[in-house]
């Protein structure tokens, strides 16, 4: 696990391998495949290449965008007993950042 965390000073080596899932988890959220068989770093190279396929980010936020897109939101959102997701707390981050999009 490759993800660049603070380690408080005289933790042990489990409440490091604690703080280094919850980094990597949410980079890669529900995503098995990013989770285990990726690199935080090519996590996060590849849902940036989902994200600038995202035509509009705020119909993207509430599930509206196109079939152009559909491959993005594949990637970038999940469905968990019929409830639709945002993969993780990283894509939320980089719909208002990246697009600026301002729901408040």
């Amino acid at each position: 696990m490759d993800s660049k965390v603070e380690i408080p000073e005289g933790a042990s080596d489990n409440e490091i391998l604690t703080l280094k899932i919850k980094a990597k988890y949410d980079i890669a959220g529900a995503s098995a495949r990013y989770m285990f068989d990726l690199e935080t770093s090519k996590v996060i190279s590849d849902i940036d290449g989902h994200m600038k396929r995202i035509p509009d980010s705020a119909k993207f936020f509430h599930g509206e965008v196109g079939e152009q897109s559909k491959d993005a939101i594949n990637h970038l959102r999940s469905e968990f007993n019929g409830k639709k997701e945002f993969l993780s707390l990283y894509v939320v981050e980089q719909i208002f950042w990246r697009h600026e999009y301002n729901v408040l």
